[in-house]
């Protein structure tokens, strides 16, 4: 079994896959070339989660789920990308619902500042706190 986690920045887009651990087996990392539009950097993120997931060697059945964190707003409930500044033409896109057409991986999103949070109480720095700010 393995998960997809995608980074995606005005500038960087990381695509990782992992265990049910959590332990990170490939990472492939590319420029976003936002400026070149939403409907490419949308093939970007779907090129590499394809690259990723050929590269670990995991059979695309086998792949759970895949999460994406991202510069706000955004609405995870709904799966939309709201109006990230540093992504040109991402104004109320479907993002769930186009990623997991588009690699058959159902498909999760979050504000990147929720999911570093996360990541820090569940793995980092805060593990084991009873509180955290961030």
């Amino acid at each position: 079994m393995a998960f997809v986690g995608v980074d995606l920045g005005g500038t960087q887009l990381r695509v990782a896959v992992a265990d049910d651990r959590g332990n990170l087996r490939t990472v492939v990392r590319r420029a976003t070339e936002a400026a070149r539009g939403r409907d490419h950097v949308i093939k970007r993120i779907v090129d590499a989660v394809k690259e990723a997931v050929e590269e670990d060697g995991t059979p695309p059945r086998r792949v759970r789920a895949l999460g994406i964190g991202l510069p706000g707003p955004v609405d995870p409930a709904a799966g939309l990308v709201i109006s990230p500044g540093n992504l040109p033409g991402f104004r109320n896109v479907p993002l769930n619902r186009i990623l997991t057409r588009a690699t058959g991986i159902p498909s999760f999103l979050h504000h990147d500042a929720h999911l570093a949070a996360l990541g820090e109480h569940r793995r980092g720095a805060a593990r084991g706190a009873s509180e955290m700010i961030y």
